[in-house]
This record gives structure tokens, C-alpha cells and sequence, in this order.
């Protein structure tokens, strides 16, 4: 397990038996950068943007955790 923290709040990364987990404070937007662009944020409503474009839908998991929209 990994905590960061500062001032504006903290992000834990750990491992658990059945995989991996991040846990950010229910305030805490999440966002992949990649140089200037963002290919990948979720905000704390969790609506996801990809590349520039809000997903038109939720993103769900099905139970063996293959992505579908």
C-alpha cells in the first residue's frame, strides 16, 4: 500500500487478493494525463470524459470486469 498526501488531499494505492485498488477522497475528481492532453477523466459525480468527449452513458463492469458501455 501506498498513501500521498498534500494539501489538497490524498490518493492510496494497495493490492487486495482479488486485485488493485485506488481510493480518493469522495471530493477528488480522477484524471490521466498524458503531456497537455487528458485522454481520461471521471469527476466526483462520476461522469467520465474520454479524450475530449463526455461518455454518452455509465460505464459498467460486468462480474468477469470486461468494460462495456
Amino acid at each position: 500500500i501506498a498513501s500521498f498526501v498534500n494539501n489538497n488531499g490524498s490518493i492510496v494505492l494497495g493490492h487486495y487478493g482479488g486485485g488493485s485498488q485506488i481510493d480518493l477522497g469522495s471530493n477528488i475528481a480522477f484524471r490521466i494525463r498524458q503531456g497537455s492532453a487528458i485522454p481520461l477523466s471521471i469527476n466526483t459525480s462520476g461522469n467520465a470524459t474520454f479524450a475530449g468527449t463526455i461518455s454518452s452513458g455509465r460505464i459498467t463492469t460486468s462480474d468477469d470486469r470486461a468494460c462495456r458501455q
